[in-house]
């Protein structure tokens, strides 16, 4: 079957963040709090309940509950211990359910990993035995995602500085992509042209297009070639750290709304201009998406958490959250939908220029 974009080959691969972004972390704090916004204690018990918690770990549990008015909700405070004992399914019903609170640092911001498995994950890290016997039984799935969310438990327990930094570097890989376009004499030179050249593009590629045409068998050509300046400099790439007070992280409306930019605005850095540069120069569409339509995920109410940017193919360039420890990369779109833990279903709109037709 032909396609407006052509034929695409994808590669997955993991990268993880330079060692000296990573840089050592010291023991961290082992007083473990959980905190439940907008909850009851009947609705806490009926989340341990879920999860199926023996009763004695349940009544231990909830005789830690205090409430905290500022979140219209509950803490709980488990012991190291007994969060350390959860089996994988408590762990990841819980601890997905702490992770729509940004009260709870380390279930929000938990490292995930699109994958089967641990060594699937870790595998290549160099890590000691000891330390993956430690860490595997602590992680959970949500998804297509593992997790893992208690660093602050794991690293008093890894004595060498060297082996906390291999961990949080093997944590942190990623899986993308990398995805080449076939061309050949029998591509639709014209049908490619009219696809990868969205945002005025068209003579910055045609050339190469037509050269590759031209050979008897057919070559690839790496997407990456295809992309703006803007988002080829950065795909693979991971933000470095602030040099200053004025020096912010960039996130993924930054990262979407300057795509087509010879030079990013750093107004999208604002989410009510983001909010209003959307209604104003966007529209939505319902099908058909192409190179550069903006890709929202949002909740069914229209509270948007992410925005991305469709390449080809339900695959998105896109930038996970303002951190240094997640890149600008390529992911498939129903994937991403997983990537943040919300209570409500998630829902996915496409939206285009209004200067591009």
């Amino acid at each position: 079957m032909t396609t407006d974009w052509g034929e695409l080959h994808c590669v997955r691969i993991v990268i993880a963040p330079p060692l000296e972004f990573v840089g050592d972390v010291a023991a961290a704090d082992q007083s473990p709090r959980w905190y439940l916004d907008g909850s009851t204690l009947e609705d806490v018990e009926r989340l341990l309940h879920r999860a199926e918690l023996p009763d004695d770990q349940l009544r231990q549990l909830l005789a830690t509950a205090e409430p905290v008015p500022a979140l219209n909700g509950i803490c709980l405070s488990p012991s190291p211990d007994r969060i350390l004992s959860l089996g994988s399914a408590a762990r990841g019903a819980i601890y997905h359910r702490l992770s729509q609170c940004v009260s709870n640092g380390p279930q929000v911001n938990a490292f995930r990993f699109l994958g089967e498995s641990l060594p699937e994950w870790i595998g290549a890290s160099g890590l000691q035995p000891a330390t993956v016997e430690l860490i595997e039984p602590l992680v959970y799935r949500h998804g297509p995602f593992l997790f893992f969310a208690d660093l602050p438990l794991v690293l008093p327990r890894i004595r060498e500085s060297a082996e906390r930094t291999l961990l949080l570097k093997a944590l942190a890989g990623e899986v993308t992509m990398l995805m080449r376009l076939r061309v050949g004499p029998w591509s639709d030179i014209e049908r490619l042209v009219s696809y990868w050249s969205h945002g005025g593009r068209n003579k910055d590629f045609r050339p190469i297009l037509e050269s590759l045409a031209r050979c008897a068998g057919g070559e690839s050509l790496d997407v990456v070639h295809l992309l703006p300046p803007f988002a080829r400099r950065l795909l693979y790439t991971y933000p470095r750290p602030p040099r200053g007070p004025g020096d912010t992280l960039k996130d993924c409306h930054w990262t979407s709304l300057n795509f087509f930019n010879e030079l990013p605005d750093n107004r999208f850095l604002d989410l009510e201009f983001v909010v209003r540069t959307i209604e104003q120069d966007y529209y939505r569409i319902y099908h058909g998406a192409a190179f550069g339509d903006l890709v929202i995920f949002c909740t069914p109410h229209g509270e948007v958490f992410h925005s991305a940017i469709h390449v080809a193919d339900e695959v998105a360039f896109t930038k996970q959250g303002a951190t240094t420890s997640r890149p600008w990369m390529l992911m498939r779109i129903e994937h991403l939908r997983y990537f943040y833990a919300r209570s409500e279903p998630v829902e996915i709109r496409y939206y285009r220029r209004r200067s591009e037709f």
